[in-house]
Order: structure tokens, then sequence, then C-alpha cells
């Protein structure tokens, strides 16, 4: 991230903790976000053009990538691995690391390359890494934080797949709580995903840092606006319906649990984004207590 925009994102995050004015966050995310898009214009725009209208059948797979690999992972991670290969129900896990991703990746040397070296972080990696693999073989990415507690269903498989977000009044985020990377599907060949195999390939090779945190996002944001794919008509008609709750549970891991909420999320999700940057309590009485107690 460049220096101007880190210091946007600060003063963004400064004015956000004030409780500024709604509108004047608005505006001044605005400027930041179209700031941002116009340093990525011409990769987006040379995506879109090797983009082709070629949607072929997959096989159900679910792909999970821990960099560092399985045997240094945080116990949350590890909990939330082994959710995913009970749930999966018909679907194949295939668990990535960086010793075997290549083993289903096409990703261009210069990207490989700038990622052994340390120039583009794990995270990063794995954004270009999960849209690769979707365009490849199709499926359904899971981040490594996901926590699952019931099957996953072939419904998951048909036509794309992602959940909503967060709601962001302030539009602190270009995504607005419309899409969420941590969770992301469809079918081999799909258009949207060739669009951002191709930009992230043409990214890195002219660059060696994100212009932002959320690239993904913007680049999604690209692809909403001209629906490449149908993107937008799939995003409009399905917000708020794939696992509603996904990350309405991360907030309230070390708070004590209580059925009545607990039952309101698991109405209609089955998959919750958790985190392992956060110390969890070791209280016998919490929500990722009976987590861990009744579904891992």
């Amino acid at each position: 991230m460049d220096n101007i925009n880190k210091l946007y994102m600060f003063n963004s995050k400064i004015i956000r903790k004030l409780h500024a004015p709604i509108r004047f966050q608005r505006k001044f995310n605005a400027f930041r976000h179209d700031r941002i898009k116009k340093k990525l214009q011409d990769y987006l725009v040379n995506a879109e053009y090797q983009c082709e209208s070629s949607l072929d059948e997959s096989v159900n797979y679910i792909w999970v990538f821990w960099a560092q690999g399985y045997d240094s992972m945080p116990d949350l991670v590890s909990k939330c691995i082994e959710t995913v290969k009970k749930n999966s129900g018909n679907a194949q896990v295939i668990l990535l690391t960086a010793e075997n991703f290549e083993e289903y990746a096409t990703l261009p040397e210069w990207i490989v390359d700038k990622f052994r070296s340390g120039i583009i972080s794990p995270m990063y990696f794995s954004d270009a890494l999960r849209f690769n693999l979707l365009k490849n073989h199709g499926g359904l990415w899971l981040d490594a934080t996901n926590f699952v507690i019931d099957e996953i269903t072939d419904d998951y498989f048909t036509g794309l797949c992602t959940v909503s977000g967060l709601p962001d009044n302030e539009h602190f985020f270009i995504a607005e709580g419309r899409w969420h990377t941590a969770l992301f599907g469809g079918s081999k060949g799909h258009p949207l995903f060739q669009f951002m195999d191709s930009f992230f390939s043409k990214y890195w090779k002219e660059n060696d840092e994100s212009v932002d945190y959320f690239m993904t996002d913007y680049a999604l944001e690209y692809a909403y606006q001209n629906n490449i794919g149908n993107f937008r008509e799939y995003i409009d008609s399905n917000k708020g319906k794939v696992d509603p709750c996904f990350v309405d549970l991360q907030p309230h891991l070390n708070d004590t649990f209580n059925s009545k909420q607990w039952n309101s999320y698991i109405r209609d999700t089955r998959i919750f984004k958790l985190t392992y940057k956060m110390k969890l309590k070791k209280n016998n009485d919490t929500f990722y207590d009976f987590l861990i107690k009744n579904y891992s």
C-alpha cells in the first residue's frame, strides 16, 4: 500500500472512530476509493478483455489454504478445518500449503517467485490462488478460519456462490458488505474467475506491493459494475441469502453462550467466519467453547 493511501486509510479510520456524520464519511471514502480505482483501471480493463463466456462442469472441490503447513497452524484454524472435513458432504476437500499448491494451480512464475521470496505475503497470494483454482477447477473456496456446523450441500456448487459481509453505512469498504471473499465459489471457467485471474497476473507482473489491503474487492467492484459473468445480477438477487449470519458470530466468540442468540444464528447459516487473531477466553461458557464441544 503506498504511503498516500495509508494516510487516507488512517484518516478514514479516525473519522469513523470519531463518529463523524455519515454523509461526510461516505464522501471522504468515495474519494479514497476513486483514487485506488484509477490506479487499478488499466489492469482491470485489460483483464476484462481476456474473459470468455465459458462454463464447464466442475467437480465439487472445497479449497482450503494454510501456507505455513498444517503442523504449525493455530488451534482455532485446526478446529475449523476439522469441521470442513466433517461436513464436506459430496465434495472433495483439498488442503493446500506452500508445498503442494502447484499441483493444482497454474499461477504465472512471477507470482509464485514473489510469493516464495516474501515479496507477496501469504494473504495477498491466497487472493490470487483462490481465483486461479476456481478458474481451473471450479468448486468452493473456504478460508481456513471458516467454521462449518452442518453439511455443505450441492447448492454451494451451483453457479456463483458467495456470502454478504457486514453492513457498511460509512462506505469504508469498497465491497459495502455485498460479498465476502472468505467464501467464494462457482463453475470451472466462469468469466468472473477468468477476469480475476487475469487481473492478478497482470498486476503482480508489474508491481511488488498491493495498492490497497482490500485490492481484491476493488477488482470485484469493477466486475460488479461491468456485470462480468453476471456478477452484479447474482449479487443483487442473492444478497443476504447464503449464510446470512456468516460474520455475525465472530465478535461474540468470548461472550457468554446464549441459546436464543445461537438459535437465531443457525436458523439459516451453517458456515461462520471466525478469527485466530483475537485472544480467546478459556472459560467454559463462551460461544467458542460451545462450538468446540458441540461441533468440532
